[in-house]
């Protein structure tokens, strides 16, 4: 019976070279030469000898024959292709179950070799793929590991190992078996030649892997105490984490091997073992329970445990495994089921933390996309989560640093979820509370930090610190290579920092400050101001420091002084407006204001509407930037432009026929600004920012025109 995963193993190696080997004779080209002819006569010769051994395959399939037959089918595969580096592994795995260690070390070192040596990919052959070829070189340095071990030669044991973890996509098996090498070598092996620290560090690698290994833990715990010392008293005092590691394997394997030796380590270390109440008594149910347990991979176990919870639904152990379910799911990366298993678990227990934090942060990413009802419901868990957290209980496998992170964890997602329920209702300073606290605790959460920027931005008087959570979130998106995250919030940022500046100089320099700061700075506000220090009542501390409650120190964007607007896009486009009204007589009232400067020019000559008229000029030399109108309807159209702050010309173009604005229409109505264009006109111009999108994508400044007669002067 051992023989057969190795037999399926050959089977799906075979599979694929027969993609290969399967050629027919007919299908020769028509004109060969006679060298050419021998070489295709060759290969079908050793396709025929290769299809012969898959008959054997299938025979020794079918009848269940002995490791001695398969290993003679290898080498005679090997002979006909040595650089399939497989045939060396499953020779290997035959070797080392027939107890021949030293040949199966030579046959996996020789199947490391070819898998390095052959970096042709081929995507009829599964494997010369690279991440199938990497997953198996780290099987064959466990299988060396192994079997080293078999010849005590436990230092070359441990260096396989250690390839074998660091080349895995899965590498507990290999952790494990370093961690169960730091007790179960003689003392004089190489294994407990690792320091305590290293001893240690392989063993948490093991239960980083697979958390449900209980064997784990009671290693672990086994090395912790023997590094244990004795006090003034002669009582043991054991290393931090002792305690916790070997509760964690009795709450894994209540009835395991070692419960007896580690109730003896606990009891030495003045440990009180606590009575589990929970004790399955059907034997059928507490094997079931204890399978489904120490299933390895995550989906697997997840189905497994799940699958416990349905045949058992009154167990005594339901509610755990349920959460060990919800858990699997969640390293599964299964979204659905996880949250699912989460709302199973509230049903029972609508205080259960865990699982509130699951649903509300699943609520949150559906109510992102628009729904109601998910955001109702997450943002009562929210508040749920965040009352019942401070009476939390720690469970008795978390040490107190563990339990401080995961109860950090759970606040950071409540408080996200309540800064983004306080966000939809418009209720900014609620929002901004929440999201601070979130950001104290993960200041790398972009979503978070993006909305503290929302907050504070849109809240009255504003928060100017919102500018400095904008360019902390974009270096956060720049890092994350979250491209259409960083336009999203460069969108957004780049206005209100112009509002305020009155430019866009600086801001690149403000983002990239933010990337090595842990909060704004208290003088934030005159950083980012134009060449001018803002009086002790305009400055702030940052949203981490200040209380919440005062508003005397805030401003908003518009009380900007207006020699910050003077070389603002807002200038140029009042500029701009005069010019337009008494170079047509259509009142303004109603069209759309672009302006374009020089780093939006390149966006602008691609699109359809804007490049007609930045043609026209588009060779000129030192020009800062162009104005242009458009009527609601699109129909009409001015464009004023710019040589430094200076107005040098002006065009105005009806839209043909085809709806579009043609080049000869516009060429031919330019004209210099004369000095009867720069007279005020009767019109009174209000602007209010906003933004356009290029064909390309990129933000454009904007500006929604509307207008007024001027109030007469008064008689003196």
């Amino acid at each position: 019976m051992k023989t057969k995963p190795l037999l399926l193993v050959i089977t799906a190696i075979l599979f694929a070279r027969l993609g290969l080997a399967q050629a027919p004779q007919s299908s020769l080209p028509p004109k060969l030469t006679p060298e050419q002819a021998e070489t295709v006569k060759t290969q079908n010769k050793k396709a025929a000898e290769m299809n012969e051994l898959f008959e054997q395959v299938q025979d020794l399939m079918k009848y269940n024959s002995n490791g001695l037959t398969a290993e003679a089918l290898l080498r005679e595969l090997l002979a006909l292709d040595p650089t399939q580096w497989q045939y060396y592994a499953a020779l290997g795995d035959v070797q080392r179950r027939r107890k021949k260690f030293d040949d199966a070390v030579g046959s996996y070192e020789k199947g490391i070799h070819a898998a390095k040596a052959n970096t042709a990919v081929d995507p009829r052959n599964p494997s010369t793929d690279p991440t199938n070829k990497r997953a198996g070189v780290a099987k064959m340095f466990f299988g060396q590991g192994r079997a080293y071990l078999s010849l005590q030669k436990n230092k070359e044991a441990l260096t396989a190992f250690m390839k074998s973890a660091a080349l895995d996509p899965n590498p507990a098996a290999a952790y494990f078996n370093l961690c169960a090498g730091q007790i179960n070598s003689p003392l004089n092996s190489i294994f407990v030649r690792l320091d305590a620290e290293g001893s240690l560090v392989v063993c948490d690698k093991a239960i980083a892997a697979d958390p449900r290994k209980a064997d784990a833990y009671f290693i672990k715990g086994s090395l912790l105490i023997a590094g244990s010392q004795t006090d003034k008293d002669g009582k043991l005092q054991a290393p931090p984490g002792t305690v916790e590691a070997l509760k964690k394997y009795l709450a894994l394997a209540p009835e395991g091997a070692h419960v007896a030796d580690v109730k003896q380590m606990l009891a030495e270390v003045g440990a009180k073992v606590a009575v589990r109440p929970k004790v399955i008594k059907d034997p059928a149910e507490y094997k079931d329970y204890i399978t489904a347990l120490n299933t390895t991979h995550p989906d697997e176990r997840a189905a497994s445990i799940e699958g416990f919870t349905r045949r058992y639904p009154q167990s005594v152990v339901l509610m755990d495994a349920l959460e060990q379910t919800m858990e699997a799911y969640q390293q599964a990366g299964d979204g659905n089921k996880a949250t699912e298993t989460a709302r199973r678990i509230l049903a029972m227990d609508p205080n259960a933390i865990r699982a509130l934090a699951l649903v509300a942060a699943m609520d949150r990413v559906v109510a992102t996309q628009g729904a109601v009802a998910p955001l109702k419901e997450g943002c009562a868990d929210a508040e749920t989560g965040l009352q019942q957290l401070p009476s939390w209980p720690k469970p008795e496998d978390k040490s107190d640093s563990e339990f401080g992170k995961l109860r950090d964890q759970m606040a950071d997602i409540f408080d996200g979820m309540k800064g983004f329920c306080a966000l939809q209702v418009k209720d900014y300073r609620a929002a901004r509370e929440a999201y601070t606290r979130a950001f104290q605790i993960d200041p790398a959460n972009l979503q978070d930090v993006y909305q503290l920027a929302l907050a504070d931005l849109e809240m009255t008087p504003v928060d100017l610190n919102g500018l400095w959570y904008c360019g902390k979130a974009m270096t956060l998106a720049q890092r994350q290579n979250n491209t259409k995250g960083l336009q999203v919030i460069g969108t957004y940022c780049r206005p209100k920092y112009r509002q305020y500046h009155g430019g866009d100089d600086g801001f690149d320099q403000m983002v990239d400050e933010t990337a090595a700061e842990n909060a704004p700075p208290p003088d934030f506000s005159s950083r980012i101001a134009r060449d001018r220090t803002p009086p002790a009542s305009e400055q702030r501390p940052s949203s981490a420091q200040q209380d919440p409650r005062s508003e005397s120190t805030e401003r908003t964007l518009a009380q900007s002084k207006p020699d910050a607007e003077k070389k603002g896009a807002r200038y140029f486009v009042k500029i701009a407006a005069n010019i337009a009204s008494n170079v047509q007589p259509r009142d303004l009232n109603g069209f759309v204001a672009v302006y374009v400067d020089s780093q939006s020019w390149a966006s602008g000559l691609k699109d359809g509407e804007l490049a007609p008229f930045l043609k026209l000029k588009e060779e000129e030399a030192g020009r800062r930037c162009a104005v242009l109108f458009f009527a609601p309807a699109k129909d009409a159209a001015i464009s004023v432009f710019f040589d430094g702050d200076s107005p040098f010309g002006v065009t105005a173009a009806k839209a043909g026929s085809s709806g579009q604005f043609e080049a000869g229409d516009i060429s031919a109505a330019y004209k210099p600004v004369s000095k009867e264009m720069l007279k005020e006109t009767g019109q009174e111009f209000q602007f209010n920012e906003s933004q356009i999108v290029t064909d390309e994508g990129s933000p454009v400044v904007a500006f929604e025109v509307s207008t007024a007669s001027k109030k007469p002067a008064k008689l003196k």
